[in-house]
């Protein structure tokens, strides 16, 4: 589309070739710039399928990130988490070439990739490792994650995969009162227990005294089409990423969450 300007494979990292990201920026100045992760269970997918959303927040004056990542089996954990903090890194020290400012990023992903961006937001050690103060992030997508230990780090520390484990490998381990913004989006007919281990984390959180944390259910979606209709006028998920994308403070105040069934 002419409003969407793409700039495709560029290289955040040289550790390996899956470490590319792409960049959807729209024709004018950009209001905030959303760093992106896929989902795929942490052994499939690529930055390609989030195109529409990239295209979709361009028309409303939001550039993105879509950024691949090592996958299992030729990595394993922490591999994914790594690769995902430097393309969050990468997109703030080279936004001001690209015209984009580096107070204004968001992160997110859907899935896997919402896992990914998770641990980012709430295990802060591994975006301070490469030099990038968490706090400088203004807030965090969480679309339909697994926010406890994610079933293939489990299958990988050979845990069981059964059930909800909740160690360090778990942005559930991490709750507390003072996160950045979160938006949590789950669909109505989601993975079986995707729901209910959002709920508990953010209960969890609620418990903490954290105000900057939103739930969203998204009713007549699976986890499959989730997000395969983002770029439709009208729909609820696009809107509420627009929506969130669009403020700063956390309060949630413009925001039209919901919390119940």
């Amino acid at each position: 589309m002419a409003n969407t300007r793409v700039v495709s494979n560029l290289p955040y990292s040289d550790v390996d070739e899956r470490c590319r990201l792409d960049l959807y920026l729209p024709s004018g100045p950009a209001s905030s710039v959303l760093v992106w992760f896929h989902g795929g269970g942490l052994t499939e997918g690529d930055k390609k399928v989030g195109e529409p959303l990239g295209r979709m927040l361009a028309r409303h004056g939001i550039a993105s990130v879509m950024a691949n990542y090592r996958l299992n089996p030729h990595a394993k954990f922490p591999a994914y988490l790594l690769d995902a903090a430097n393309a969050v890194v990468w997109m703030s020290r080279h936004a001001t070439e690209h015209g984009l400012d580096p107070k204004k990023i968001f992160i997110g992903g859907i899935s896997a990739g919402a896992y990914l961006a998770a641990m980012l937001a709430l295990d802060e050690r591994y975006l301070r490792a490469e030099g990038l103060d968490p706090a400088v992030l203004r807030g965090c997508i969480i679309l339909s994650a697994q926010v406890a230990t994610h079933f293939k780090v489990r299958e990988e520390k050979g845990l069981p995969t059964a059930g909800v484990v909740s160690d360090e490998a778990a942005p559930m381990y991490y709750v507390r009162k003072d996160t950045m913004p979160l938006l949590l989006m789950v669909a109505q007919d989601d993975i079986p227990n995707r729901l209910e281990e959002n709920q508990l984390f953010l209960t969890a959180l609620k418990n903490t005294g954290n105000t900057r944390v939103a739930f969203k259910l998204i009713p007549g979606r699976t986890h499959n089409t989730l997000d395969t209709q983002v770029s439709e006028p009208g729909d609820p998920v696009g809107e509420a990423m627009v929506e969130f994308l669009a403020q700063s403070s956390g309060s949630f105040d413009k925001l039209r969450m919901t919390e119940s069934q």
